[in-house]
This record gives C-alpha cells, sequence and structure tokens, in this order.
C-alpha cells in the first residue's frame, strides 16, 4: 500500500487539474492549432521514413530505375516538413502564451473555488456550534457565538433594541437575555434568548418575561 498524500500533495495535484482544464477551456483554439501541426509533421516524418526505407532496398544498378514518383514524393514531403516547421516556430511563442494565461487563469479559479469553500465550510461548521450551544445548559460557554449571532441579526433588521424597554443600544452594551431562565428550564435555543440592557438584565434575574413585565409594570 502506497504513501498515503499529504494535504500539500492534494493541493498540487488539484492546481495541475486546475491548470489543465484552464488550457483546455480557455486556450483550445491555439492549444489545437499546435497540436494539429505538430501531428501533421509526425504523419509526414512517418511517411518520408517509409519511401526513404523504400529506396534504401534498392541497390547497385537497380537504383537506377527507382520509380520517379518516390523519389518526388520524398521531395514534396521534405517541403512540406519545411513550410510546417516555420508556421509552428510562429505560431508555437503566440500559442505558449495563451496556454500558459489560461493555466494561470484556472488555477486562479480553483484558488477562488477554495477560497468560498472554505468559507462555506466554516460557516456551516460555525452553524453546527451554534445548533450545538442552543442545546446546552451552559450559557457562559455559549454566550460569546450566539450573542454574536443574535447582534448580527438584528443589526441587519435595523438595530438593536432592549427586548424589555424598548432602549436603544450599540453592540457593545447589549446583555444576552433567556426569557425563561436555564434554572427553570429554559434553553439556549434563539427563540428564548433576547438582547437587553444591563439595568434589565440585572433587574430580572430568574424571573419568567411574564413575571418580570409583570413586575415592571407594577412599579410604574
Amino acid at each position: 500500500m502506497g504513501k498515503k498524500w499529504g494535504s500539500k500533495q492534494w493541493y498540487e495535484y488539484h492546481k495541475s487539474n486546475a491548470a489543465e482544464a484552464g488550457v483546455q477551456k480557455y486556450a483550445s483554439p491555439e492549444k489545437t492549432a499546435l497540436d494539429s501541426i505538430d501531428n501533421r509533421i509526425y504523419e509526414l516524418q512517418k511517411e518520408q521514413k517509409r519511401l526513404s526505407a523504400t529506396l534504401s532496398g534498392w541497390s547497385g544498378l537497380l537504383t537506377l530505375f527507382v520509380p520517379n514518383q518516390t523519389t518526388r514524393e520524398i521531395s514534396a514531403i521534405r517541403n512540406s516538413l519545411e513550410e510546417l516547421y516555420l508556421q509552428r516556430t510562429k505560431i508555437f511563442q503566440a500559442s505558449r502564451e495563451a496556454i500558459d494565461k489560461a493555466a494561470s487563469r484556472g488555477i486562479g479559479e480553483y484558488h477562488i473555488t477554495r477560497e468560498i469553500r472554505a468559507e462555506e465550510e466554516a460557516e456551516a461548521a460555525k452553524e453546527r456550534r451554534i445548533r450545538y450551544l442552543e442545546r446546552s445548559p451552559a450559557i457562559r460557554s455559549a454566550q460569546s457565538a450566539i450573542k454574536e449571532r443574535l447582534i448580527a441579526i438584528t443589526l441587519e433588521a435595523g438595530g438593536i433594541v432592549c427586548y424589555y424597554c424598548n432602549v436603544s443600544l450599540e453592540p457593545e452594551e447589549v446583555h444576552i437575555e433567556h426569557k425563561t431562565p436555564v434554572a427553570r428550564g429554559g434553553t439556549n435555543s434563539k427563540k428564548n434568548l433576547a438582547l437587553s440592557c444591563a439595568r434589565c438584565n440585572l433587574s430580572k434575574g430568574k424571573k419568567t418575561e411574564a413575571e418580570f413585565r409583570g413586575y415592571v409594570e407594577n412599579k410604574k
């Protein structure tokens, strides 16, 4: 069994595939033109060797009877090869540049996709953490992540106000509050959490939401 690849080997493997995919996607006309010339040169070289082998089979006086057609074909192949070599020289540089740019573009797209995937995975991990913390009875371990999420959601909705007294709050002034205290069966679920000012949070203590609102009403 071979040695397992590490993250660096997998990265190089995927980067190489991305470069090849970029060439196929963005440089196919240039690459096709170069490949076509190379294939044509290869075929002519094979035919030239075949005809040359035929000529070399003749010996002595028999060479005087070598068919003119064969020699003409060899001469035509040589001329064609010379033309193809010139064409290949002209298009090689342009083709090479196009292929290099396409490979770089493919690698760039791979990096972008990789970064997006990493961000999505990080966000998914954060969501899993939130769901886990929401089921946890310990608010201290959950408070930072859940509070950050609630503040972000509330700011997107238009601003932060105390859930109980409606006073406007800055993010650094916010307290996280259980509508039904954990000590009385409450959880860290979003439905049971609210953002409040320090005064309401400290005054509420272990009261339920209904009890605290009644307490506030009676004080008026």
